[in-house]
Order: C-alpha cells, then sequence, then structure tokens
C-alpha cells in the first residue's frame, strides 16, 4: 500500500485553528473523472479533511450541466465539510495554459463557463484564480492573465511527486510574482480516481463553513501545502540553493521511481 494521509495523522498537529483539505480534484462531471462528487466527499471525511475544492473541466460543461454541478455541491456542504464549485479552464488562444476558477458562491455559475473565465479574470467577483501546472505550458503569457491570477500551482501530487514541488513550477511562480506580488503558491492534486489521493493538502487558518471565507484566507496566504515529508509556505521564498535542491530531490525520486517501478511490474508509486 502506498503511503496516503489518515484521519489519525491529519488529526495530529493540526489542532482546532486550522481547516485541511484537498484543492485541484475532478469529479465525473470531467470527462476524465472516475469519482462522484459524493464519493469524493466521502473519501475526504475518511482521511479527516473539512474542505474540497473541485475543479472539473470547462469544456466538459454546458450551462444546464454546470447549474447541477453548483447545485450539487452545494447539497454537499453541510456542518462538517465545504464542497467548493470550480472549473478548469483552457486559456482560448492558448490552450495549453490550464486556469483554475473556483467559488461560485457569491456569483453561481448559471452561463456558459467562457463567461465565468471572462469575469474571473476582469473583477474580484469572490473567485480564485490560479495558474495550474505552469511548467506544462508552451505559449507565451499573456500580460492580462498574469495580472489575473491570484496564484499559482507550485505543487501537483500529480505531475510532481507527492513528496516534493516541482523546481520548473516554484521558477515559474517565483517570476510571475516579481511583476505580481500578491500572488500566492498552492498545492493541489490533480485528481481524477482513487488513486489521485496522495497525501499533498492544504491546511488553512480557521474553520472555514462557507466558500467565501476559504477564498478569501486563501487569497490572504493564511495557509500552507503540507505533503508527507514536506510544508511549503503560501509565499516562499526559495534561493537559487533551495532550487538547486529541490531539482536534485526530484532527480533521485525519479530514479527510485524507475528502480520500483521495474520491481513492481510497472506500477508507479511517485
Amino acid at each position: 500500500m502506498t503511503p496516503d494521509y489518515t484521519a489519525d495523522n491529519v488529526r495530529s498537529g493540526a489542532g482546532p485553528s486550522w481547516s485541511e483539505g484537498l484543492f485541484h480534484i475532478h469529479s465525473r462531471f470531467s470527462s476524465d473523472g472516475k469519482l462522484s462528487l459524493a464519493e469524493l466527499k466521502a473519501e475526504c471525511l475518511a482521511r479527516g479533511l473539512q474542505f474540497m475544492v473541485v475543479t472539473d473541466h470547462a469544456e466538459d460543461m454546458v450551462p444546464a450541466e454546470l447549474q447541477r454541478y453548483v447545485s450539487q455541491c452545494r447539497a454537499l456542504t453541510d456542518g462538517d465539510f465545504l464542497a467548493v464549485p470550480g472549473l478548469e479552464f483552457r486559456v482560448p488562444g492558448n490552450e495549453d495554459i490550464h486556469l483554475l476558477v473556483a467559488g461560485w458562491d457569491s456569483s453561481p455559475g448559471n452561463g456558459p463557463a467562457c463567461e465565468i473565465l471572462a469575469g474571473a479574470m476582469s473583477v474580484r467577483n469572490g473567485s480564485l484564480v490560479v495558474l495550474a501546472h505552469p511548467f506544462k505550458a508552451k505559449s507565451c503569457w499573456p500580460p492580462h492573465i498574469e495580472q489575473a491570477l491570484d496564484g499559482v500551482e507550485i505543487w501537483n501530487a500529480s505531475c510532481d511527486s507527492r513528496y516534493l514541488p516541482d523546481h520548473r513550477a516554484v521558477r515559474a511562480y517565483l517570476r510571475f510574482k516579481s511583476r505580481n506580488p500578491g500572488l500566492v503558491g498552492i498545492g493541489g492534486l490533480d485528481l481524477h480516481d482513487r488513486s489521485g489521493f496522495r497525501g499533498v493538502r492544504v491546511r488553512v487558518k480557521g474553520r472555514c463553513s462557507v466558500t467565501p471565507d476559504l477564498i478569501k484566507r486563501i487569497r490572504a496566504g493564511e495557509f500552507e501545502t503540507a505533503g508527507p515529508c514536506l510544508k511549503v509556505r503560501s509565499s516562499p521564498e526559495y534561493g537559487n540553493m533551495a532550487l538547486a535542491l529541490l531539482s536534485a530531490g526530484r532527480a533521485a525520486l525519479i530514479a527510485a521511481d524507475r528502480v520500483l517501478s521495474a520491481a513492481r511490474g510497472g506500477k508507479k508509486t511517485r
């Protein structure tokens, strides 16, 4: 069994002043998602988590489906758990750039997905705009996207590792932050099925029972990203030495993963 967080080790050290949950996960509302929203909530509760930020693929949504998606997230929200609806967009004209736009409670998603993206990028309407897996993008960055961002996904457990963020994503974050000082760096799972529960979670200061509270605290940097071996602050300040160590650590993990994969008949662990 691969290591994962459990209700016990999540709660240890969390204390009453923290909420813990998952960012960047996909449900069956995405064409490549395997779990329903209710199943995702059950998996989160089994791990002692208090929220999930779902970011299903915008291209898989029509307005009626989007309304059903938001309604289901609201129905799953109660005093013990917060289900935050969001969408993952491919930027028109730059489709290798993906933006995660999370949180509709103050601006329900009842129009085409493209209108939600335009609204989120033009004004602060209560949603959170995060650049996903930045090192995957090959396009030049349009300036209006840089200024619309609230954060950058500096740790993607699916693309990087459950153990370490990717130094390339951190470098991209630092580059963007030099031009947009308010940016936060956040970790996500990019989860599509049960194997995607890889131990990377977001720990937010305070208890968040409604979406606007959670979004506000993430935007303000009142959180950290925690993995099995490492915690990363919301505004990391890595120097060249730290980035070099991240790069070396990632190379070592990839090498170890290849050995383990061969030993286990091709099943990757990362």
